[in-house]
């Protein structure tokens, strides 16, 4: 859905972290080199009550940010992501994990099949082309089998109990294929 004043896309990006600390530095690193090219996205950090120093870095970074005063989880993160993003009119929400494992040089790619007019767009590592290698055999299986329904539950809901989600989240959907960089 484009703005109505033509401007394109309004794109948040929102990593989500726990514990990060050594890893969230290089996010907001990455995504910072990122922005260099893409202006027009904005940046939302959530912090799930970090107790290793992960909410200092993050209020330093200068992005804007929400610190959870107690931990409440990964969903409960990525539900004040999708809040902030729907409170905030925003077009397109990118979730992204803050242990370094995402590449934010990939978001544009996301971003050009929301564009070509699909609604829900995941970047995967399972896909012909993708990587996956140092994976631990548990991830693979979570993140392969049980992770998808999760986000189509999440996406069911939200689609039922938020009104300012006026678009069929199911009509069109593409996986696209992300290099990982596992450390």
């Amino acid at each position: 859905m484009k703005n109505p004043d033509n401007l394109g896309l309004r794109v948040v990006i929102s990593p989500v972290c726990h514990n990060e600390k050594g890893k969230i530095e290089k996010v907001i690193e990455r995504l910072k080199d990122m922005l260099v090219g893409h202006p027009e996205y904005s940046v939302m950090v959530i912090d799930d009550a970090s107790t290793d120093g992960s909410g200092e870095i993050i209020k330093e970074s200068g992005f804007p940010f929400t610190l959870h005063p107690s931990q409440q989880g990964v969903g409960a993160a990525v539900r004040s992501a999708i809040e902030y993003a729907c409170n905030n009119r925003y077009d397109v929400l990118v979730i992204m994990a803050g242990n370094d494992k995402d590449r934010p040089a990939d978001i544009p790619k996301l971003i050009s099949k929301i564009e070509e007019g699909y609604d829900f767009v995941i970047g995967s590592r399972y896909l012909p082309g993708g990587q996956y290698s140092n994976t631990p055999l548990y991830r693979k299986i979570a993140t392969r089998f049980i992770h998808p329904w999760v986000v189509w539950l999440t996406m069911r809901t939200l689609k039922r109990e938020n009104n300012s989600i006026d678009h069929s989240l199911s009509l069109k959907s593409s996986p696209v294929v992300l290099e990982s960089h596992s450390k």
